[in-house]
């Protein structure tokens, strides 16, 4: 992911269209064939509704390559495709019209680092009015959002993707703060915020994964696109608690809480688990390689009041499910941690590893009768 400028100039399209890839970067500026500014927030619209605009984008889901990033409208209309290089950002000077928007951008990994094989799903994200100025972010929040939005009454829109990103940061969290927990659909990376953004990103991405991979080992078959729909569709009411739009899976939604709290868990220390190795070492190396001027790895993400209220929840259900004292050691120890604190400092106060007993819990709810199922989705929504 080194820092890498590329300038494409396409003089068909009157030196209009152009395509720049960089480092996932919201303060290294690409270049464009057009002088308009990148800020702003003019609508679009001319005598026939059209006028160039520009996109800058960046991209957050571990070290990837041949990321094909298409962008459509409202009607489904393909406007532009771009190959991503593994850079992790991209600029795009085009013409749009008012009524293509919302504008659709979907990335579908062809290899991920991080993860050997595929790496579970396609990313999302929206611009949902025209501007002049576009930022967009691809990631796994930017994904849930905007399939939330589309599952609320009028689809995409300012409006519905304000709700919906209320809905999933608060009740999918992972330690997502700042400007990120504000706008995970607009908001570009930076070196302030690239270790804050990454961390979250993956916790997120393996609580589906991981949400995935369990219910296929007890038979049922849902991909980790099957399992974001049932989530979005869920979470138009704004809770994850199994009550929500058609499309909604009760059963998902209780083992996807439960291992959220599972995967928050391992935020807390600083051990996040990606196909059962710690993932640490590959998200520092993200970090740095995007940044190698940031001081900032995954330990300088503190703790939010919401991650470790994940993490309880997950712990308290466990517990009623099947007592142990070193679950009850660990809940206490949760009570202690506050908000800010740094995962080195977490880690001290937490007892041993309670990992084996909570994934024999997540088997045990994928594999739970109906009723037990709702009774969970139910103490959760409580």
């Amino acid at each position: 992911m080194k820092t890498r400028r590329r300038l494409k100039l396409n003089h068909a399209l009157l030196m209009l269209a152009c395509l720049t890839l960089a480092a996932c970067a919201d303060t290294k500026q690409p270049s464009f064939a057009s002088p308009m500014s990148m800020n702003s927030a003019a609508p679009l619209g001319n005598a026939q509704g059209q006028q160039p605009a520009t996109i800058r984008g960046s991209i957050v889901d571990g070290p990837v390559d041949n990321r094909v990033i298409t962008i459509t409208t409202r009607r489904g209309e393909v406007k532009k495709s771009i190959t991503e290089n593994g850079e992790g950002s991209f600029a795009l000077a085009t013409i749009f019209a008012k009524d293509d928007f919302p504008l659709i951008y979907r990335a579908r990994d062809e290899a991920q680092l991080l993860v050997i094989g595929d790496p579970g799903f396609t990313l999302l994200s929206t611009s949902p009015r025209p501007a002049l100025g576009q930022r967009v972010s691809i990631n796994a929040y930017s994904t849930l959002i905007t399939k939330t939005a589309m599952k609320l009454p009028g689809g995409i829109d300012p409006t519905t993707i304000e709700k919906a990103t209320t809905s999933v940061t608060s009740q999918l969290n992972f330690g997502l703060y700042g400007e990120f927990k504000d706008n995970p659909t607009s908001t570009l990376t930076t070196e302030a915020n690239i270790h804050i953004i990454t961390k979250a990103n993956e916790a997120l991405s393996e609580m589906i994964r991981r949400t995935s991979r369990q219910l296929n080992m007890s038979g049922r078959h849902m991909t980790p696109d099957d399992v974001i729909d049932a989530l979005a569709a869920d979470l138009v009411d704004g809770q994850l608690n199994g009550v929500g739009a058609v499309g909604t899976h009760p059963r998902i939604s209780a083992v996807a809480n439960f291992i959220a709290g599972q995967v928050a868990l391992e935020a807390i220390t600083n051990e996040l688990r990606v196909r059962n190795i710690d993932a640490t070492p590959s998200l520092d190396y993200i970090i740095a390689s995007a940044y190698p001027q940031s001081q900032n790895r995954t330990r300088n993400v503190h703790l939010t009041d919401a991650l470790i209220h994940q993490a309880m929840v997950a712990i308290e259900i466990a517990n009623r499910i099947s007592p142990n004292p070193q679950l009850s050691k660990t809940a206490a120890a949760l009570q202690q941690l506050t908000s800010f604190m740094r995962p080195d400092r977490a880690k001290k106060i937490l007892p041993g590893n309670v990992r084996e007993k909570l994934g024999e819990i997540s088997r045990r709810i994928v594999m739970s009768d109906s009723t037990t199922v709702k009774r969970l989705n139910a103490f959760i929504s409580s």
